[in-house]
């Protein structure tokens, strides 16, 4: 009897090995096609937003109205004005920035009919050297430097990664939504992810100090510094 239990048993472990084996293997194969398929879904996103942030960078560079909401610049480029000419004090002011906002947009925006300034005033000031110049050059200004503050992120995230995994990484999370929004708005978005990531890199080297001056950017929205 035992002798042939045991063939038996050996026959039946057997066959579950290969059957695990084939499971795997197929499991294995539709999680490629999968991942390929979300893969090649996001690159399509991604090259729509891309031609999308180019096409409406383009159109309000020579001063045409875009045609689209995108108007948070609008409140850091009107509060930067008002530090400009010594009327700081009416970077909260619904009326100030309403008037000065419709000598750029001649119609409504935003949910009030304006875009208010909602950051503290330091920020303003810190935006105050891009409201020498005109509002689409200095749209395209701010849009550069958070680009390359964008690309530097991007390196530092996808440095462990090499070649083509890279490479591939580093498109999609540029082409990723939340980088398109706050590009095309113009947000402090992207400079607080770079000073979060700036101070992740020096607490992992100890420099404590340096990782506390990074974590200050956050000021710029106190409801992200506070927790």
């Amino acid at each position: 009897m035992g002798t042939t239990v045991k063939p038996l048993r050996t026959a039946v472990a057997g066959g579950f090995t290969g059957w695990s084996a084939i499971a795997s293997g197929r499991w294995a194969r539709a999680a490629h096609v999968v991942i390929a398929a979300v893969i090649s879904m996001l690159f399509i996103i991604g090259g729509l937003l891309l031609a999308s942030l180019t096409r409406q960078l383009a159109v309000h560079s020579v001063g045409l109205n875009p045609g689209f909401g995108h108007h948070d610049f609008l409140a850091f480029y009107s509060a930067a004005h008002q530090v400009l000419v010594d009327r700081a004090e009416d970077i909260y002011s619904a009326t100030s920035l309403t008037d000065y906002q419709r000598t750029l947009v001649p119609y409504p925006v935003g949910s009030m009919g304006y875009m208010p300034f909602l950051n503290p005033p330091f920020a303003a000031a810190l935006h105050a050297p891009l409201a020498l110049l005109h509002e689409p050059v200095a749209r395209l200004v701010w849009f550069g430097f958070n680009g390359l503050l964008a690309i530097s992120i991007i390196a530092w995230i996808t440095a462990s990664l090499a070649g083509w995994r890279r490479a591939l990484a580093s498109v999609l999370i540029l082409t990723s939504f939340p980088f398109y929004q706050a590009l095309i708005q113009g947000q402090w978005s992207i400079m607080l992810l770079f000073g979060c990531a700036a101070a992740l890199h020096f607490a992992r080297r100890g420099s404590y100090v340096a990782s506390g001056v990074c974590l200050s950017v956050l000021w710029l929205k106190p409801q992200f510094a506070v927790p």
